[in-house]
């Protein structure tokens, strides 16, 4: 056997030891995290810059995120979402802490509930303004009336619904729209 070059570590070097009470993690299992965090990656990447740059990530994962989202060609941005994978995984992310607060369960949020206001009655559109003390009550229901008498079906009604519900819950709409 050779020598080894200096700061060369052998494989069985570069694990830690086994905890004997962890359970060992099959392949399998271990294949399937990794394929959670290339979607994780795949998913935070599609976000509007805005709002990747407010999540609570490493600088050097936040970066890679950016290359992620700016890159075409597929060969480089497969190497970005295997880069992010183990990256993700080096850093320990939560990924259901991640997702939590993301702007797009906040948009599919107000989605549901624009079209519960349209579909329903002044019953969820009184749940809507208890539930959101910002919510300006009188403004809702002509918007939703708006919505209701659109029968050319042009969104222009539902967009400004949006943007009043998004109101409604405290966010800021014109730095959103902006990103």
């Amino acid at each position: 056997m050779g020598r080894r070059k200096k700061g060369t570590l052998l494989v069985s070097e570069m694990y830690d030891e086994p905890d004997p009470a962890e359970p060992p993690v099959s392949r399998t299992q271990d294949k399937a995290v990794g394929k959670r965090y290339e979607q994780a990656a795949v998913r935070l990447a599609g976000l509007p810059p805005g709002v990747r740059r407010k999540l609570s990530l490493p600088d050097e994962v936040l970066a890679e995120l950016e290359v992620l989202a700016t890159s075409t060609n597929g060969p480089a941005r497969k190497r970005s979402r295997k880069r992010l994978k183990g990256m993700m995984r080096a850093h320990e992310v939560e990924l259901d802490d991640l997702f939590d607060d993301t702007a797009v369960d906040r948009s599919r949020h107000l989605e549901r509930w624009r079209t519960r206001l349209i579909d329903g009655s002044d019953a969820d559109l009184q749940v809507f303004v208890d539930t959101y003390p910002l919510a300006d009550r009188s403004h809702l229901r002509s918007l939703v009336r708006n919505c209701r008498e659109d029968v050319a079906g042009t969104s222009r009604a539902r967009k400004r619904l949006f943007q009043a519900l998004k109101a409604s819950l405290g966010q800021d709409v014109e730095a959103s729209d902006k990103e």
